[in-house]
């Protein structure tokens, strides 16, 4: 599988989805152009997993709170341990649900069944994610 995560402190914990497995890892010290040419050259049988801030077609998250500058912006109460304690789980979620090869079109309903918080947070991340 190809992982292309350009990592940054927002979407570290998106790690977890490959974290065991063997993967060709690309992240933020690729050239657009080395990207281009492993995607040209990539089998289509191949799986490639885009992380990061979105893309527009497959599985898609709106805005996920993973900092506590964001949380107030967004006017949801928690503190820093659920912030980091349930982004974690979030992401063991997902990657569960990959895992078990739940098609893309189920995860966002599966993820809801999966929060067992229900929290401002949790049912604020949890709601934003999306098969387009």
């Amino acid at each position: 599988m190809i992982v292309i995560h350009p990592k940054d402190k927002t979407t570290a914990m998106l790690s977890v989805l490959y974290e065991g497995l063997e993967v060709r890892l690309i992240d933020q010290r690729a050239s657009n152009s080395e990207v281009k040419h492993l995607l040209d050259h990539v089998s289509t049988s191949e799986r490639i997993l885009l992380l990061g801030h979105g893309f527009d077609k497959g599985l898609f998250s709106g805005m996920i709170v993973t900092e506590m500058d964001e949380a107030l912006a967004y006017g949801i109460e928690t503190i820093q341990e659920e912030l980091d304690c349930e982004n974690i789980k979030l992401a063991k979620h997902l990657r569960f649900l990959l895992d078990e090869g739940i098609p893309l079109i189920d995860v966002p309903v599966r993820m809801l069944e999966l929060d067992d918080v229900h929290s401002p947070l949790t049912n604020f991340n949890y709601n934003n994610i999306f098969y387009l």
